[in-house]
């Protein structure tokens, strides 16, 4: 599990379920390796130790990110006006 804030020291991951009222705190693991590392650095070294055990279904790969700055492109495109708004994005035709 990668921290989801590498900014702010002691943040903590809240999970509010479906249905539940109250969220509940989610324990990130101690990793000896990983926590000696200063703080920016913690959220890196959890993706390459996962990625070393083998756990990449977890993890956005090189694939998943060229979707992702696929899309921000396609934002800046329509932003300028050249294609319109609601018309079917392309990077959705992707697989």
């Amino acid at each position: 599990m990668c921290v989801l804030d590498i900014i702010h020291a002691g943040a903590k991951v809240m999970l509010l379920e479906k249905g539940s009222k109250e969220p509940t705190q989610v324990e990130i693991p101690a990793n000896e390796a990983v926590d000696s590392l200063p703080h920016p650095a913690q959220n890196v070294g959890r993706l390459y130790e996962a990625f070393a055990d083998g756990k990449t279904e977890e993890y956005a790969d090189w694939k998943l990110g060229r979707r992702r700055h696929e899309l921000i492109a396609e934002m800046f495109q329509r932003s300028d006006g050249e294609e319109p708004f609601g018309a079917k994005a392309s990077y959705m035709d992707q697989s």
